[in-house]
């Protein structure tokens, strides 16, 4: 669980929402200097039947693209958050329940029957080669579409870091609740201007800072909006 609450320099702040062992998990990292958005979203006139005014707008579809800092060191703490191993656990558990669910059904010496037993050797060999596969890396690339059940979610707005704010994440977190993932997002989501979801990286634009921490790095994104309403 989260234990802390992180200072970002400016009022935005970044969160993970990812799966573990215990359940849902959701933590700030840290964000650095700067988040730039563009919201465009495009409007449909609706006319009525031989009128030349239209009677009224529906909205089509809203997109926020943008750039935003980050530290070079987030990518490696996101990889690390993200279990990869849990992910292939679960594709193999589910594979494996298929393969014994056609067992049970098929006749023995079919050729379908064969066919199973063929595709159970080779899903074993495969598991085992990315399992080795994983076990070599154990990182996540961030510019990878994140696994199902994990997201990135930015919120703004001057609330967020103030000391009211500050009080109620605290609280959450001592409570140690095992659903408190969900009264997190729930406090983000009510105490922010602007959230974020969904993010996309598409691009690092080539700018960096260098400091004495850390390495600064710019990206571009595009992601969706949650309860935007203006």
């Amino acid at each position: 669980m989260l234990d802390e609450y992180i200072e970002s320099p400016i009022d935005c702040k970044i969160f993970l929402k990812y799966k573990s062992s215990s359940g849902t998990e959701l933590k700030e990292v840290l964000l650095t200097q700067t988040l730039n958005y563009r919201i465009t979203e495009n409007k449909k006139p609706v006319y009525g039947f031989n009128r030349n005014r239209f009677g009224q707008v529906i909205k089509g579809k809203r997109l926020i693209e943008g750039v935003i800092v980050l530290k070079k060191s987030i990518f490696n703490e996101i990889g690390d958050l993200i279990d990869l191993s849990s992910i292939n656990n679960s594709s193999r558990k589910l594979t494996t329940e298929k393969i014994a669910y056609l067992k049970s059904v098929l006749p023995e010496n079919t050729n379908l029957m064969n066919l199973v037993k063929e595709y159970e050797k080779d899903a074993a060999i495969l598991y085992e080669m990315e399992k080795i596969k994983l076990e070599k890396s154990k990182k996540y690339n961030i510019f990878n579409t994140l696994p199902q059940g994990t997201n990135l979610i930015v919120a703004f707005g001057s609330v967020i870091n103030s000391n009211e704010f500050k009080l109620k994440y605290k609280k959450i977190l001592e409570k140690d609740s095992i659903d408190y993932a969900t009264e997190l997002e729930k406090l983000i989501k009510s105490d922010s201007e602007l959230v974020i979801e969904d993010i996309n990286f598409l691009e690092k634009t080539g700018e960096i800072n260098i400091s004495k921490s850390d390495i600064d790095e710019v990206y571009k994104f595009f992601g969706s909006l949650d309860n935007w309403e203006q």
